[in-house]
């Protein structure tokens, strides 16, 4: 079975420079690069577990409320 990093690093390769958020469980989880720029965008709590692995997580409900902010969302 594939751990969940490496699936959000799959899936990352497909969507190229867009930020990418995988839903696990009641979260929205960011990992990497994406982490990094959305904690400086909306100043999110950034865990590293390692150097350049750190992940930025957004609850469910919450999500959009970020996302107008500073961006306009397309569905």
């Amino acid at each position: 079975m594939m751990k969940f990093n490496e699936k959000v690093r799959l899936l990352k390769k497909k969507v190229g420079d867009k930020i990418l958020f995988v839903q696990n469980g009641n979260f929205y989880i960011a990992i990497g690069r994406d982490a990094v720029l959305l904690h400086k965008l909306f100043n999110l709590k950034c865990t590293c577990f390692i150097k350049y692995l750190c992940k930025v997580g957004v609850p469910v409900k919450s999500l959009s409320k970020y996302l107008q902010q500073k961006c306009h969302i397309y569905i």
